[in-house]
């Protein structure tokens, strides 16, 4: 097995969750003769960035659709995380739109939580909650909740105070409930947010409420 092929072992290991360059190194530490370095590693991600088959984000490395077709052998486990029912509460209250754009999840997102989401978490967010069939995505990245979702939040409504924290909360416990949460197989990373979307979106944001930036 070369290099890229051991590089790309421990992205297909870690196709569900990302890697970073220090989680690839740790990998290979335990997979590889002669040992190799982490410049070593960088040449090959980027050989993969160039063939469409890996996408950064922030530090961490991604499988495209087209990468994760290729990978094999055992992996991580996806799980839920907290910015996931937080960026789930931003769709779902603006499912009385027709048109929810990212920016339109971002300002329902600070409005939550009095903070913006960075790339990494809506990028991960995002893939989660499409992996698990709980939002949509139609052209020109327009979002939407699934009835599955829209059922999650009525379940949250009716077990929370109409604290928009609490739904919050309330819709993460459900997503690990045992009898109605959402089992999430695998996270297939189909939407690749980049800084500059993220960078238009927030624009997009400020603009929305009048922040003029200096």
């Amino acid at each position: 097995m070369d290099h890229d092929d051991s590089v790309f072992s421990a992205l297909a290991y870690r196709r569900n969750v990302g890697a970073t360059m220090g989680d690839i190194r740790t990998f290979l530490r335990f997979h590889e003769d002669p040992k190799r370095t982490a410049k070593d590693d960088l040449r090959s991600l980027k050989s993969f960035e160039e063939s469409g088959l890996v996408a950064q984000v922030e530090e961490r490395w991604f499988l495209t659709p087209e990468g994760y077709k290729r990978a094999k052998g055992d992996a991580l486990k996806a799980e839920w995380q907290w910015t996931d029912a937080w960026i789930l509460a931003s769709v779902l209250f603006n499912r009385g739109s027709d048109d929810c754009r990212l920016q339109d999840i971002i300002a329902v997102a600070d409005f939550i939580n009095h903070a913006i989401p960075t790339l990494a978490e809506l990028h991960g967010a995002l893939n989660r909650l499409l992996s698990g069939r709980l939002i949509t995505i139609r052209k020109n990245a327009i979002f939407a909740p699934t009835e599955s979702a829209l059922a999650l939040l009525a379940k949250a409504e009716g077990s929370c105070t109409n604290k928009v924290l609490e739904i919050v909360d309330g819709l993460r416990k459900l997503l690990d409930c045992p009898c109605c949460g959402v089992q999430l197989k695998s996270v297939r990373w189909r939407y690749q947010l980049d800084e500059a979307t993220m960078k238009h979106a927030y624009n997009e944001y400020c603009q929305m409420i009048g922040f003029k930036k200096k």
